[in-house]
């Protein structure tokens, strides 16, 4: 199931990398509110039917004010994270905005332990040190050389330049023959 999860998040900063600067950031998170409200509405209204993680799967309110309190922070501060995190993977064309995800883990690790108390084992420190590792790495090493040859093409929703995309190279391409041989083409008039 963690698997899944992290296939799911892979997922997602591929598509906001690749969506990029052609949408505002609030309409990735609208979109991902409204399919989390789905999916777990869903799950909170099957799961008794089922009989599935019974009786700890149910819809609750909170009954004090602390607890209402807890909701709302914890609201705002996932929109605003998720909004960080949008913009960040969308506007940044290098991979510094995705292995700042990556300390999200040492968070996670700290507060495990400073608040609950949890400490690490050993496989999961050497996990932390793998990906640690491996994000440091992809961080530090030098970018190979682009062709700086290829022109940059227009975004055709937001009138940006963005950088290749091999389906709008041949869009452009396209757009460019058809403009080359309308010029060609000697209108009939001239002949009358």
């Amino acid at each position: 199931m963690a698997l899944l999860g992290v296939l799911g998040g892979a997922i997602a900063f591929v598509c906001i990398r690749w969506i990029g600067r052609r949408a505002h950031p609030l309409v990735s998170v609208n979109y991902f509110s409204t399919c989390c409200t789905v999916v777990s509405t869903t799950v909170l209204f099957l799961a008794p039917l089922l009989n599935v993680g019974q009786p700890e799967i149910h819809f609750a309110l909170p009954v004090s004010g602390r607890q209402w309190l807890l909701l709302v922070s914890l609201g705002i501060s996932g929109f605003i994270m998720q909004f960080m995190v949008t913009a960040g993977l969308g506007g940044e064309k290098s991979n510094r905005a995705t292995t700042m995800a990556y300390t999200q883990m040492l968070f996670a690790a700290v507060f495990d332990k400073w608040v609950f108390g949890h400490a690490m084992s050993t496989m999961s420190l050497i996990g932390c040190g793998f990906i640690l590792g491996s994000a440091l790495w992809v961080a530090v090493t030098k970018k190979e050389e682009q062709d700086t040859t290829a022109r940059p093409q227009a975004d055709v929703e937001a009138g940006r330049i963005m950088e290749g995309i091999p389906m709008l190279e041949e869009e452009r391409r396209d757009r460019e023959e058809e403009q080359d041989s309308s010029e060609e083409s000697i209108p009939l008039q001239q002949f009358r």
